[in-house]
């Protein structure tokens, strides 16, 4: 059974969802209105492209009702969610955009959200044309927040928007495979115990990209320990797909391991996390030391070390793997502030 909240913040039971295709039509429409005036313990999708003579306000008397939800999408899409948190990045969101499009199977739905990107329009402008440009592919909304506050709540506004059974995030400065969402969606629907997993990566140049054939049946992953996690993190974010309904979200509060903290607290509350082996993401620079936010060794180290005190305040890691994990987050920070310090010499 599932639970929607109305708008007044009332929470009443739907014990059935519909799934309606070409519902902004004449007839389909109808049908729509029959259904949610008749029904009041249903949740109706309405799937339109959008293509023909749909028109989503044939069905405008019901599109504020909780129970309804609408995607521009048909039936050949799969009920993946793409969120692509974006902040002053109008060189890189359109290549992120493309890769989604590219994919063999197509998401329901991207919701790309500007964190109040400062770039003078430029971000904004970049997303407005890919989108036109792409309307007849993609369901793509653009969000736009009106103060900066980092990728945590970005994030979690497009995910709170979600309308699929799944959230696949995308950071706007890298990409996907072709096969990433058919691939992950496809074991994420073989394995219904895990909550979330994870694939591998490349870290290319941009022009040394080449998508490798990938075989979609059956893709050789590890399960993720919660013990092995608070040691190592495997999961870049732009990998992730999660079932849209994880109570956990990421915190608002955190501006570095935002990410991680969430897979802890996930992992650590009993879920089951899964890293599929084939990389079927694009890192368009290192993962850390070069630039954003995951500049900063010194500084991610120390949100690092917040992270891990936090989850055992949380009560979520006992003191002795809690001294255990500090430890190995020292040893990590030490091999990658010489590892980027190698790699900038060598750049030099």
């Amino acid at each position: 059974m599932t639970i929607r909240m109305r708008d007044d913040g009332r929470y009443y039971p739907m014990t059935e969802t519909i799934l309606v295709t070409g519902g902004c039509g004449l007839i389909g429409s109808c049908f729509v209105l029959q259904q949610m005036a008749q029904r009041p313990d249903i949740h109706l999708i309405n799937l339109d492209k959008l293509t023909y003579a749909g028109n989503p306000d044939s069905a405008k008397e019901v599109g504020d009702d909780p129970r309804y939800t609408f995607a521009q999408a048909d039936v050949a899409s799969i009920p993946v969610t793409v969120v692509i948190p974006c902040f002053n990045a109008a060189d890189t969101v359109e290549r992120a955009l493309l890769s989604v499009a590219a994919q063999t199977r197509l998401p329901c739905q991207v919701v790309v959200v500007d964190d109040a990107s400062d770039d003078e329009g430029a971000t904004w402008s970049k997303l407005c044309d890919v989108r036109g440009r792409l309307a007849g592919r993609l369901n793509v909304e653009l969000v736009h927040l009106d103060h900066n506050s980092g990728p945590s709540v970005a994030r979690n506004t497009g995910w709170d928007r979600a309308v699929g059974d799944f959230v696949a995030v995308l950071d706007a400065d890298d990409s996907w495979h072709p096969s990433k969402l058919a691939i992950q969606y496809g074991w994420m629907r073989a394995h219904p115990d895990y909550a979330m997993s994870g694939t591998g990566y490349h870290v290319v140049d941009d022009d040394d990209q080449t998508d490798e054939s990938v075989s979609s049946k059956s893709p050789a992953f590890w399960q993720v320990r919660p013990v092995w996690l608070l040691c190592r993190n495997p999961f870049i974010t732009s990998t992730v797909m999660v079932r849209r309904g994880v109570q956990q979200r990421f915190s608002p509060a955190e501006r570095r391991c935002e990410d991680y903290l969430l897979w802890l607290q996930l992992a650590l509350s009993g879920s089951h996390m899964g890293y599929l082996l084939p990389s079927l993401t694009y890192l368009h620079k290192a993962p850390y030391g070069v630039s954003g936010l995951s500049a900063d060794l010194s500084a991610m180290e120390r949100s690092e070390l917040h992270v891990l005190r936090r989850v055992h305040e949380e009560r979520l890691v006992g003191v002795s793997l809690w001294v255990l994990a500090t430890l190995f987050s020292r040893v990590k920070y030490l091999k990658r502030s010489v590892h980027v310090l190698a790699r900038r010499r060598l750049s030099s």
